[in-house]
């Protein structure tokens, strides 16, 4: 059987073709219209798996600089002492600074040296665009921490936002439901390829 020719490559195959030409034609065709978004998809899921692969691509993204691991800060002073009134405050502070945020998220602290985490959704289903806030639990101070999660988006670097989108990019979310149903199409196609491959791998072994 002869290689199909590149015009025939993204050309379904004629359903009265034999079984062989069927499933070698049907595993190109599909391969090759899934080829970039299976791609795209492997790039950007690298990015949890490989930790190099994630510190380059920052390093890329920043234009050489390294990437700092994710590390909350550490309250200025020991108290093991949680105040309700400290509670009330900080929620009337994050709630004044951010009167149109859809959602607010309160981390206590675990021990006497933890910090007050709050996190501040600006948008729905936009969760790469929360406010990742700290704050001394005895002073209600606003602490630093460390990695591309941490802090405020709008002041956040270019290669701490593309870090943060990475799992948008990943399944498509970011280009909303067109996005999400072609990365979905794209998978099914990329599960199916081993089985028609196994199929050509046996009827070959059969010829």
């Amino acid at each position: 059987m002869e290689p199909p020719q590149f015009c025939q490559l993204l050309t379904f195959p004629n359903p009265a073709a034999n079984s062989r030409q069927w499933f070698y034609a049907l595993h190109l065709v599909l391969g090759n219209y899934a080829l970039v978004f299976l791609l795209w998809a492997s790039l950007t899921g690298m990015v949890f798996a490989l930790d190099w692969w994630s510190g380059a691509v920052y390093a890329v993204a920043s234009g050489g600089n390294q990437q700092n691991p994710y590390a909350m800060p550490q309250a200025l002073a020991k108290s093991s002492e949680l105040k309700l009134t400290k509670l009330d405050t900080l929620y009337v502070v994050t709630h004044r600074e951010s009167p149109r945020a859809v959602q607010f998220y309160n981390s206590l602290p675990a021990t006497d040296s933890d910090v007050y985490r709050v996190s501040v959704g600006r948008e729905r289903q936009s969760y790469y665009r929360t406010d990742n806030l700290y704050y001394d639990p005895a002073s209600l101070t606003e602490l630093t921490g460390q990695g591309p999660w941490a802090g405020r988006y709008q002041k956040a670097s270019a290669a701490d936002k593309l870090l943060r989108m990475t799992l948008y990019l990943h399944d498509g979310r970011i280009f909303g439901l067109a996005g999400k149903f072609l990365m979905f199409i794209a998978s099914l196609i990329g599960a199916s390829l081993p089985v028609t491959g196994l199929v050509l791998y046996i009827k070959r072994r059969k010829c």
